[in-house]
């Protein structure tokens, strides 16, 4: 009787194995274009997902941008062109893809600031998944958006005087 009840105990944990799926979660990154911003500058910030771990396609999307930091102004938003553009109002982001997409690296929109002064702002995205309109929709599945970057901008450096200037002020200052 105690090989039995070892042989189904085992056979209850191989079952188990078998069928419990790790929790994977697709993960929503922010990436700045070009990190060397300065002053009165425009730049951009990609919001992507990583869909490696899903095998699921991928059919829409929507967050908001979070409160803009006082260093930069939101210019606005671009959907990727695999979407079609749901969104609504400035700071709502969504987009739709029919027929599904299947990539890993996946392009959701670009969204476009004005650096206004020198710093280190924040930039965040966030769409709770509510079944209808934010998060991240999959074939079976749905998730949350979620990402924050930081970006450092800077004093544009000082104008280089030309060298016909500099040979002209060398000429004033020789005559004097």
């Amino acid at each position: 009787e105690r090989t039995m009840k070892t042989k189904l105990w085992m056979a209850i944990t191989v079952l188990m194995l078998l069928t419990c799926r790790a929790n994977a979660v697709p993960m929503t990154a922010l990436v700045v274009g070009d990190p060397n911003i300065t002053v009165g500058e425009q730049f951009s910030v990609e919001v992507r997902v990583d869909n490696d771990v899903i095998g699921e396609e991928f059919l829409a999307f929507g967050f908001d941008l979070q409160t803009v930091d006082p260093l930069l102004n939101y210019a606005g938003y671009t959907i990727a062109p695999a979407f079609t553009d749901t969104s609504f109002g400035m700071n709502n982001v969504a987009g739709l893809a029919f027929p599904g997409i299947t990539e890993t690296d996946i392009l959701l929109a670009t969204l476009v600031f004005d650096a206004l002064d020198v710093g280190v702002a924040q930039i965040g995205v966030e769409g709770l998944f509510d079944g209808f309109f934010s998060g991240m929709f999959f074939e079976f599945s749905g998730f949350d958006i979620s990402a924050q970057t930081n970006v450092t901008i800077n004093q544009q450096p000082p104008a280089v005087p030309e060298p016909t200037g500099l040979l002209i002020a060398g000429l004033i200052l020789f005559m004097c």
